[in-house]
């Protein structure tokens, strides 16, 4: 019988509060599942023998019920993982510096950005010195605007204590980030430039991670803020469209054997692995 993956990915909420020209995310109208239904939700994960949940959005961090949202995700033994842009953050810092394993934070360029700045700083300087925290990873989607910035980026992050500083190739794949695909877009040989000239500058302070598309395709087990599974999928040529492969209701007995044949394992530990710090016995 095929079983769940042992990190699935959750988009706790459909809102946001950015608006985002690469963001590939979720309708806004997508209805988010009560927080009833979202403990039956992990009730069953827990029985299906998953270990760890990424919370992601939208911007998770507008569910007013987020204390109770983790305080659940702990009760079942959970490795929790965070994915915000900040928004809220003082409302909820003890409960994301008590029972956070990685939080992950976006920065997009060294002086401004296209998420919540001002308060990703912030919350880096809070956790600087610390000597009891999440393990922090700061992600950069790489586009057209910052290609040429990534320096200013590594500096600015060697001023604080991150651990992981993860740079995503851009994705043309859902709402904005297709309207905004010329506008963004780089090739990869440009990409892959950037990230040669990179290397040379890069001296140590925390691991650097580098995420192409190939990388990303059929790599997640995404659950959605109404209880659809999908996995995103990319087409082969660096300008193809990916899509949202729907697979169906989270509680369908046919998704995980339709994610077992969709899934490319490799790319799916691999992100796992590197990007959560998740180790699977293997």
């Amino acid at each position: 019988m095929p079983t769940f993956p042992k990190l699935v990915a959750f988009r706790l909420t459909s809102k946001c509060i950015n608006d985002c020209p690469y963001c590939y995310g979720p309708d806004h109208n997508i209805k988010d599942l009560t927080l009833k239904q979202l403990k039956d939700l992990f009730a069953f994960l827990k029985t299906n023998k998953v270990d760890a949940v990424l919370l992601t959005g939208g911007e998770p961090l507008l569910r007013n019920d987020f204390k109770e949202i983790v305080r659940e995700l702990k009760k079942n033994n959970f490795k929790i993982f965070l994915d915000t842009c900040g928004y809220n953050f003082d409302k909820y810092k003890s409960v994301i510096f008590k029972d956070i394993d990685v939080l992950g934070l976006p920065l997009d360029f060294h002086n401004k950005s296209y998420r919540q700045h001002d308060n990703v700083l912030k919350i880096l300087k809070y956790f600087k010195n610390k000597k009891v925290r999440p393990v922090v990873r700061v992600g950069t989607v790489v586009t057209k605007d910052n290609f040429k910035n990534l320096k200013e980026i590594y500096k600015t992050l060697l001023d604080y204590q991150v651990d992981i500083w993860k740079i995503y190739q851009f994705l043309p794949l859902n709402h904005n980030a297709v309207e905004n695909k010329v506008s963004l877009n780089i090739p990869m040989k440009k990409f892959n430039a950037a990230i040669k000239n990179l290397d040379q500058v890069i001296g140590g302070g925390f691991k650097v991670l580098v995420c192409r598309k190939r990388d990303r395709n059929k790599a997640y087990f995404f659950i959605n803020s109404d209880g659809s599974v999908f996995v995103p999928v990319y087409g082969k040529k660096h300008n193809d469209n990916g899509t949202d492969k729907i697979l169906g209701n989270v509680y369908s007995r046919q998704v995980l054997s339709k994610w077992n044949k969709l899934v490319l394992e490799k790319n799916y530990i691999t992100n796992a692995e590197s990007t959560f710090q998740y180790k699977f016995n293997r």
